[in-house]
This record gives structure tokens, C-alpha cells and sequence, in this order.
């Protein structure tokens, strides 16, 4: 038995649109995920970067404070005129509980923060799993003795289901774009 040429060609031609398509979504989705990445990333930086500047001028006001706190214990403390380090003493002594619960409370505020995952690629890398999962097999030729009006139905219904998928490959496409705009409307 020879195989039919023409059937072997459009097999071929098949499995490198196949093949075409999956390179083409997966260099999308991880493009997704490192402008999702980078957007978390760079929006932290910026934080930080803020945060750094704000506690530069907290900690200069804190010195000033905390030297004249350290005077003002001094002359309130009944120590004697020329023991004003206990006032320094006492200062350090509530700075460094002070200390205590501010790292206590860093500490499980990390532990609550999220590493930034891409959320977007990797919902959208399930939705193209399912299509695929959901997506029928290749196009068959009808069995000996089908029915023509059985073949011509399976026609239709695979023509129809490769519409849908076109239609939600073009929906993906879409969305890839909005995000993409989005990000580029950030920098």
C-alpha cells in the first residue's frame, strides 16, 4: 500500500504550523513574564529607593533628638552635676528596646511579602494548556463506509474548532499586547 502523497505534504505542513505556532507562543509567554517580572521589580526599587531616602532624614532628625533627650535625662536624673553619661546610658538602653520590636516587626512583615511572581504569564500558559488539552486531533479521512453526511459533519466540526482556536490564540495575542502597551506606559 502507497501512502498518498498529498496526505503526507499536508501532514507536513501541519506539524510545522504546529510547530511554528508553539514557538510563537512560548517566546510571547516568556516575554510576558520578564515584563512582568521587571515591572515588580523596578516598582520595588523605586520603593526602596524612597524608603532609603525618607530614613537618611529620619536618622539625622533621630540623632538631633536623641543627643538632646540624652541632655534632657541628664538633668533630670538626680545623679549629680558631672555624670551627664548616664543620661547618654539611658538613652541607648530605650533605643535599643526600641530596636527589639522594630526588628521583631520587620521580621514578620517579610515573612507576609510575595517574590514577584509573573502571575499573567503564567495564568495565560494555563489557558494555552487547556486549549491545547481541549483542542481535537488531526483531521481524519472518513472511515469506509461512513456516511457522507458523517464525514461532512466531522468536517465542520473540526473547521469549527480550529475558528476557536484562532479566535482564543488572537484573544491571548490581544491581551499579550495590552500588557505589553501597559508596561511600556510605565517606563
Amino acid at each position: 500500500m502507497a501512502a498518498d502523497p498529498g496526505k503526507e505534504q499536508s501532514i507536513a505542513a501541519a506539524l510545522s504550523e504546529i510547530q511554528e505556532r508553539s514557538t510563537l507562543i512560548v517566546r510571547e509567554e516568556i516575554e510576558l513574564a520578564k515584563m512582568e517580572v521587571t515591572e515588580k521589580v523596578t516598582q520595588l526599587a523605586k520603593t526602596i529607593g524612597v524608603a532609603l531616602a525618607a530614613g537618611m532624614f529620619v536618622a539625622v532628625a533621630l540623632l538631633f533628638f536623641l543627643h538632646g533627650l540624652s541632655w534632657l535625662l541628664w538633668y533630670a536624673l538626680p545623679v549629680g552635676e558631672s555624670t551627664f553619661f548616664f543620661g547618654f546610658f539611658a538613652t541607648t538602653i530605650l533605643l535599643l528596646i526600641l530596636a527589639g520590636i522594630a526588628g521583631f516587626l520587620a521580621y514578620r512583615w517579610f515573612q507576609k511579602t510575595t517574590p514577584p511572581v509573573p502571575e499573567l504569564a503564567i495564568e495565560e500558559a494555563k489557558r494555552v494548556r487547556d486549549t491545547v488539552k481541549d483542542a481535537p486531533g488531526p483531521a481524519q479521512e472518513p472511515a469506509p463506509g461512513q456516511p457522507p453526511e458523517e464525514a461532512a459533519e466531522a468536517a465542520r466540526q473540526r473547521e469549527a474548532a480550529e475558528r476557536e482556536r484562532e479566535k482564543q490564540e488572537e484573544e491571548a495575542r490581544e491581551r499579550r499586547e495590552e500588557a505589553i502597551k501597559a508596561q511600556e506606559g510605565l517606563r
